[in-house]
Formats: structure tokens, sequence, C-alpha cells
């Protein structure tokens, strides 16, 4: 597979405060790559570090062959971004914003605008006044000003963030057959952990700086992990949750009117079914959840931090 960005060994701080500590890893052309942390862990400063926002103070990054500082405009020419939400002219259409934004690229005719509006879905609405959009309207002009040159490399910084979940379903569409059907490197920064799960071959976990794990998906989720994630069918909720105490009452996930969810080490799955036992609550069934992307996550950080 060929490589299309390499980080190796980058660090960045600021002040006194390390940002990004020594964090290598490589982004290869047909994957989408998810970047997965906690707001504050480090995502957006390693993409604006990549995209030539922000200085590097230690390590080396190269995109498509070329390194990022002895051949800066070689390099960028490979790379497409939306960092934070797309600027556009309101009163312009993404046809005319498209237009506009062609002349700085060499290459870029009428036909490959036509052709990046048909790949985001919005050759219907190209002639409106963009000021008109919905927040996933413009998310999709972003994105095909991002594609217009045909960047080898798309970096894409929280992409889903104010979407509904039919506008977060398209994107995500668009994003995997872009990567899979036209060989574009494709990497998005997320805190949503259920989103990597859906759209992703390969995340990395970030938290504080550190990069500690780049898995496939399939990896993360066969990973064997401390606790185990169940599902407890009763019909008498309620009284499940008033009686477990606050140590057991922590292991749970979510619930229903039908059951409970919870996450817990097998030592203490007697003792929760002991509780409730104890109680009289009734207990119809316990099953085992599928290993999730959550599950990993947590191992990996020790469970010491919250994520969507």
């Amino acid at each position: 597979m060929d490589v299309a960005l390499k980080v190796d060994h980058v660090s960045k701080s600021f002040g006194k405060k390390k940002i990004i500590d020594d964090v290598s890893f490589e982004l290869f052309c047909g994957e989408v790559f998810g970047f997965l942390g906690p707001n504050g862990a480090g995502k957006t400063t390693m993409i604006k570090m990549i995209t030539g926002f922000l200085s590097v103070d230690q390590g080396t990054i190269e995109i498509d062959g070329f390194n990022h500082r002895s051949h800066y405009e070689k390099a960028m020419a490979s790379i497409g971004a939306i960092v934070e939400n797309p600027e556009l002219y309101k009163d312009m259409s993404a046809y005319e914003n498209l237009k506009m934004y062609a002349r700085i690229h060499d290459n870029v005719d009428n036909s490959r605008i036509n052709e990046v509006l048909d790949i985001v879905g919005m050759q219907d609405h190209s002639r409106e006044k963009t000021r008109k959009y919905s927040l996933g309207m413009k998310q999709r002009v972003g994105l095909a000003m991002a594609i217009l040159h045909r960047p080898k490399l798309l970096l894409l910084d929280e992409p889903t963030n104010g979407l509904d979940p039919a506008g977060i379903r398209e994107l995500r569409d668009i994003l995997k057959r872009m990567a899979h059907e036209e060989n574009v490197a494709i990497m998005v920064s997320s805190h949503q952990l259920s989103e990597m799960q859906l759209m992703c071959d390969r995340v990395g976990v970030i938290s504080y700086g550190k990069l500690l794990s780049v898995n496939t998906l399939k990896e993360l989720t066969e990973m064997k992990v401390e606790e185990s994630s169940l599902r407890l069918i009763t019909p008498d909720v309620v009284t499940a949750l008033s009686v477990l105490p606050d140590e057991l009452k922590s292991k749970i996930i979510s619930n229903t009117n039908e059951y409970i969810d919870f996450r817990i080490s097998k030592d203490q799955i007697n003792n929760f079914l002991r509780v409730l036992l104890n109680r009289d609550v009734t207990i119809h069934g316990i099953q085992s959840i599928e290993s999730t992307l959550e599950d990993a996550f947590l191992s990996i950080t020790g469970g010491g931090l919250r994520i969507e």
C-alpha cells in the first residue's frame, strides 16, 4: 500500500505544556484512518501541523513522500482539508465558490467542478446561494473544495459536528466511497466512538498528546478487555436501579424499561446478580454484548477518560 502520510516522532509544545508528545504513525492510500481521543487530547493540533498551520517542534512529517519542511509546496499540493467549519462566500452559489477556489490550483476545469459536486451530492443545489444552505450542505461544499485538486490525502477535523443523523450517514458514505473506490487516504479526527466504528478502517487512540495505539477496527473489537459488556433482561428495571450500591451502579452503561446494559469484570458479575436476587428482582436472562470500540478505548486508556 502506498504511504500518503508519515508522521515520525513529532512533538509540539505551547509554552511549557506539551500538546503532542513523540507521535508516530503512517496513513495509507485507500483507507479511512480515525484519530480518536477526547476533546483536548491533541487531535486538532496534529492536523494543523500536518496542514502547515502550526510548526513542528521536533520530528518530521512526509506527505506523498515529500518532507514537510524541505519540500513544503510539493507536500501541500497533495493535501485537502477541512479544519473547523468550511468558509464560503454566502452570496455566491456552490458552483461559483468552487470556480473561485479552483483558481489557486492548476489543471482544475469546469468538468472537475461538476464532478466533485456530483461526488458530494450537491449537483441539484449547485446554483443556489450558499447562505440558504443547511450546515450539512455547507459541509458537502467544503468537502468538494477539499477534493477539487485530487489530493492524495484528505484531513477532516470533527467533520460530523452539528450534522443531523441523516447528514452524518451521508458524509460517512461519501468518505468511505472516496477512500475505497478512489484510493484517497482520509484522516478523520473525532471524539465520537460510534462514528469511528462505522466509518474507519484503522483507528489511532490519542490521550494527553500521546498516541497509545494504532489498530484495525477488527483488532480493536476483538481485543481482550478486562471488563465485559453484558445485558441484563428484567421487568424490574426501576427496582434494580434503586437497590444497586453506587459501586455497582457505576458499571451501568445504559438502560431501558426492559433491560440494563453494564460493563463489569468477571469477578464482579456474581456480586452484581446476588444483590439483585436478594432484593427479589426478577431476572429473565443475561446476554453478552459484542465487544465495541468503546470497550477497546476504555481498555487502552485504562478507563480513566470519558468519551462519547
